[in-house]
């Protein structure tokens, strides 16, 4: 392996580092807004807006799901900002290869990239009231799809 692999592999393992980072923030984050925070804090058992979210991410999503994408983007924003501007470009050229160093709105291409770790990580989290809601969805959907 040559040097520039080696280099190479180095930020590769540093950026991978940092956006997991955040990731793992923006989450706790998340669970540290309680119930009361919740869209519908009088309709459902989690625990806290996390727990919410991923509800709605293993249920295909919901009404006013876009207020939850919007938190989620100001806070990957918040913890992207955190880390220093040569990290910051470093990060956009390892999710964003071959685009030109760095445009303009290279923190939106990024923060997509984080979003979609952060629902991933809701799409596979499992919780008691995680999956009694999402039980409870497919039970609805099923017996909707069978009355039609």
């Amino acid at each position: 392996m040559n040097k520039a692999s080696v280099n190479h592999m180095i930020i590769a393992k540093i950026c991978e580092f940092y956006i997991r980072q955040i990731r793992d923030d923006v989450i706790e984050q998340l669970k540290n807004y309680q119930k009361e925070a919740c869209l519908f804090p009088e309709d459902n058992s989690v625990a806290n807006v996390w727990e919410e979210i991923c509800v709605l991410v293993q249920t295909d999503y919901g009404y006013d799901w876009e207020v939850y994408e919007t938190n989620i983007d100001q806070l990957c924003l918040l913890e992207f900002d955190e880390i220093p501007m040569p990290m910051q470009h470093a990060i956009f050229q390892f999710y964003t290869p071959g685009e030109e160093y760095p445009p303009i709105s290279y923190k939106n291409e990024v923060l997509e990239s984080i979003r979609i770790l952060v629902l991933t990580a809701a799409q596979l989290y499992r919780s008691e009231m995680v999956n009694k809601h999402v039980r409870k969805y497919k039970q609805v959907k099923e017996e909707l799809a069978k009355g039609l």
